[in-house]
């Protein structure tokens, strides 16, 4: 129950800070000559990316609609850069007017005058990893940030549109065109669609939208992999520790194996579904981390913006979105194997093992065990749905679907059936009871089989066990027999 309450804790946060930001807008079907409109009501919080001359524009029915401007009201606006461009190079508008170029004229009397007055400082975006600052001084609410809708009354608007509008004059040294969004909007909120397309947001603002380094992502889709594989091997060859995989060969090097440069074990066996999409989840969020750190550096280093709690904000997003997932399911992964070797291990055995343990290790024996439970599934479908919902992008959305796969799999286990194991064929060196060239041959369809297991006392020297009696298919242990704790 503790730990539910902390899932649900931890859900509300993440949404709660998801909140606080725009509607991310690209154009598409809603812009005309790089004219936009907003597809939500104009006190929601949205931008728009832009490049060069642009804009957004909202129609005006009438005096009452959408804007009340008998009543004055106030229009949340903004318009933010991503470099420092020189402001004699560019003019922008707010208010009455539209801004499809031809068609509606530009009107002067609109133009923002302290646009010329410099940039606000500049500020980082920490769910998407961009920089950002904006020509209107003070803060999001401010007076300076607003816009009085009385200048959009039938009297004084005959254009019957709201403009935030950028003419982009072209005459810089680099020709390029200006990276620019325009805001308008205070309300934060998302519909189900916008929050399933958070990872869509992140890639295309790290690419030719706002940050243009589209390349990153598909070297970290290499580098991604590589990762998860040599550190894999790092931590158990020169760490020694116990670590997953979901390949079909498995090596378990001995304390004195490596100046033979002779394994213990070779075991070679059939690839477990649900260890596959637990790989796959875990890859795909390694791939989203480093992706997502490494704009976030761009973002907070390259631009030179002062470093304040947005960067840290952005450091703890990586980490809920991306680590946290990792290790949520290594630690499932870990049950479901941990659970397996329980159940093909005599009791004989583990009495006499765990003899020797404290009583935390028996508690954290009992946790692994209860957590490799098959119906489990039923918290572990609605955690795959939030990571592909509201959980920031987690994994680019592969991770997320990975988890949802690897639940229902195991979901199916509480029939009582397993995923086919198929056949494992084990080579052991130096062992009494099988000769060095010999293959072991194990065949998960026979129901009485036998599983060799290591043993260990306090002093950490492995002895080969007596063989132990499974009952069923059901009962073999997971990825390979003997593992080097």
């Amino acid at each position: 129950m503790r730990m539910f309450a902390y899932r649900v804790t931890l859900l509300l946060l993440t949404r709660t800070w998801f909140a606080d930001g725009h509607v991310p807008t690209y154009g598409g079907t809603m812009c005309t000559e790089n004219c936009c409109t907003p597809p939500h009501v104009h006190t929601w919080s949205q931008v728009f990316y832009l490049k060069g001359s642009g804009g957004i524009e909202v129609h005006v029915d009438d005096d009452s609609t959408p804007f009340d401007t008998l009543n004055g009201e106030k229009i949340d606006i903004d318009a933010v850069f991503r470099d420092e461009v020189d402001q004699t190079t560019y003019d922008l508008f707010v208010g009455c007017g539209g801004c499809v170029p031809s068609e509606d004229p530009v009107r002067w009397d609109t133009r923002v005058a302290y646009a010329e007055q410099g940039y606000e400082p500049a500020e980082i975006e920490p769910f998407t990893q961009t920089t950002y600052r904006s020509v209107f001084p003070g803060k999001p609410g401010d007076a300076t940030r607003q816009y009085d809708s009385t200048g959009l009354k039938g009297v004084n608007c005959a254009d019957k549109h709201f403009t935030i509008r950028l003419v982009d004059h072209l005459n810089r040294t680099d020709g390029e065109p200006i990276v620019w969004g325009a805001v308008i909007g205070r309300g934060e909120d998302f519909t189900f669609m916008e929050y399933v397309s958070f990872p869509l947001y992140v890639l295309l603002n790290h690419g030719s939208v706002w940050n243009d380094l589209w390349w990153t992502f598909p070297i970290w889709l290499i580098l991604g992999p590589l990762l998860v594989v040599y550190g894999e091997v790092f931590v158990r060859l020169v760490c020694k520790w116990r670590t997953l995989n979901a390949l079909s060969v498995q090596t378990v090097y001995g304390d004195d194996d490596f100046a033979n440069e002779k394994p213990s074990e070779l075991t070679f066996r059939h690839v477990d579904p649900r260890e596959v999409m637990y790989q796959i989840a875990i890859t795909a969020f390694v791939v989203a981390a480093g992706e997502e750190l490494t704009h976030l550096l761009y973002a907070q280093f390259w631009f030179g913006a002062p470093i304040k709690y947005q960067f840290g904000v952005g450091l703890g997003v990586i980490f809920v979105s991306q680590i946290v997932p990792i290790l949520m399911t290594t630690f499932i992964w870990h049950a479901f194997r941990y659970r397996r070797l329980w159940s093909a291990r005599s009791a004989r055995e583990w009495k006499q093992e765990w003899r020797l343990t404290r009583a935390v290790l028996l508690c954290w024996h009992g946790c692994r065990t209860c957590s490799g439970s098959p119906w489990w599934f039923l918290l572990e479908v609605p955690l795959g749905f939030m990571y592909l919902i509201i959980w920031f992008g987690a994994g680019f959305w592969v991770g997320a679907v990975a988890v949802i796969i690897g639940a229902v799999l195991r979901g199916y286990e509480t029939t009582g059936r397993v995923a086919p194991t198929g056949k494992r064929y084990v080579y052991r060196s130096g062992t009494e009871q099988s000769d060095p060239n010999e293959v072991m041959k194990y065949d998960a369809a026979c129901f009485e089989v036998t599983a060799w297991t290591i043993g260990g006392d306090e002093s950490g020297d492995d002895a080969l066990m007596p063989p132990s009696p499974v009952a069923s298919t059901a009962d073999l242990p997971g990825l390979y027999f003997n593992q080097k704790v």
